[in-house]
């Protein structure tokens, strides 16, 4: 996991991320704190990125990635952030699409497979459900779940020819059947596989945040998109078309900290309140209706249009808005690009210390990158973490710039 925020005003954007990363194998989890999640994106330009959720695209290391790409922009410049973010999702599919072999893919559709046979015999185990209702049951739910969300759809001839010729998932299956004795046949498991896979991708993403200036931009801008890779033969990205985000203020990953602070009030503590009261307002209302004995499908309609009433007149949100978030966010443009970057350090470290102080895994921690980003001084970096000792190794950043 992560935690990182943008802040931006009219002089600048700065980005901050904590350096924490999870590992997790056979239901054990370990982390370190020694990821780099922010980068430059280019070495003349005014622009970076931030990555967040999966540190890898199809087992490549983001880092790498990232760091392709910069040597292949070299000085190209576009005019808005939004075609700097179309630019590279171009480049990364290319990039990926070079290094990934087809064995790859077998191995990562077998990996999803693995946890499609957990997640259902989870189900079994749990439920003490035959295997053909549960296969039912969540063709059912699952495509319910696609269509509610309105996940895209990726043609099954781009899965199946590394579904059923694959080794690895033909020898799960044989387990499967061993294990938990049944005679569930291949290709109802692998139809509902199918639909799982959807649901699956939308969690397995790579965040990403290009941040900066684009050449005719004046005031900085942030595009957010997550990259998925590929699955099968299709290549996905989540929100392709050029996402610009309005916020001056944007947690990512890990925030409720940074909510809290920016909210006033705990996001938690927001959604048991509305929670609670519209369990009392029903309570009240069919109280009423009992009381005055008045017939259903006559009382029904005023009960509804109450029930609509209340919660939105009792909502704290404008307040909050009012006097929390209209205030911050009015200040930012007063504030100075190194009291910006304090800020968004503070934020990073609310959740860090959130962390550190309960008994959950430290899934946010270590030391925390900076970097300020404007129109005309570029990328700076405010903290940056090295791995090797920056005065030992001058020859790196003699190397930075050279064509």
């Amino acid at each position: 996991m992560t935690s990182e925020v943008i802040i931006r005003n009219k002089k600048c954007v700065v980005l901050a991320a904590d350096s924490a990363v999870t590992i997790s194998r056979n239901n054990n989890s370990k982390v370190y704190n020694s990821a780099n999640k922010l980068f430059s994106l280019s070495k003349y330009q005014p622009v970076g990125i931030l990555v967040y959720n999966n540190a890898s695209i199809n087992g490549i290391p983001i880092e790498l990635i990232v760091k392709g790409y910069r040597e292949t922009l070299k000085e190209k410049q576009f005019p808005t952030i939004a075609q700097y973010a179309k630019h590279f999702k171009s480049t990364i599919k290319a990039y990926v699409s070079e290094h990934i072999s087809v064995q790859d893919k077998e191995d990562q559709m077998g990996v999803l497979f693995s946890d499609f046979l957990v997640y259902i015999a989870e189900i079994h185990h749990r439920n003490n459900q035959g295997y053909e209702d549960i296969l039912n049951n969540q063709k059912h739910e699952i495509t319910q779940i696609i269509q509610n969300d309105k996940i895209r759809l990726i043609p099954s001839v781009k899965l199946l020819p590394y579904i059923t010729s694959n080794a690895q998932i033909k020898h799960l299956f044989q387990m499967f059947q061993s294990r938990e004795s049944t005679v569930i046949s291949f290709e109802d498991l692998v139809e509902v596989f199918i639909l799982y896979i959807h649901c699956s991708i939308n969690y397995t993403y790579t965040g990403v945040a290009i941040c900066g200036y684009g050449s005719k931009e004046i005031y900085p801008n942030v595009s957010q998109f997550n990259v998925v890779g590929f699955v099968g033969d299709e290549f996905i990205i989540i929100g392709e078309k050029d996402h610009i985000v309005e916020n001056d203020i944007i947690p990512l990953a890990q925030r409720d900290m940074m909510d809290t602070f920016i909210c006033g009030v705990s996001p938690q503590i927001l959604y048991k309140f509305s929670e609670l009261l519209n369990i009392i307002i029903t309570k009240i209302l069919n109280n009423i209706k009992d009381a005055l004995e008045i017939n259903d499908a006559v009382f029904q309609g005023l009960i509804s249009e109450i029930q609509k009433e209340l919660p939105s007149s009792f909502s704290p949100t404008d307040f909050i808005d009012r006097t929390q978030i209209d205030q911050i966010v009015a200040a930012l443009d007063s504030l100075s690009k190194e009291e910006v970057a304090e800020l968004a350090e503070n934020l990073v470290n609310l959740q860090i210390l959130k962390y550190k102080v309960s008994y959950n895994l430290e899934t946010v921690g270590g030391p925390i990158d900076v970097a300020i980003i404007s129109k005309y001084d570029g990328f700076i970096w405010k903290k940056r973490k090295f791995y090797f000792p920056a005065d030992l190794n001058f020859h790196f950043f003699e190397n930075y710039f050279k064509k």
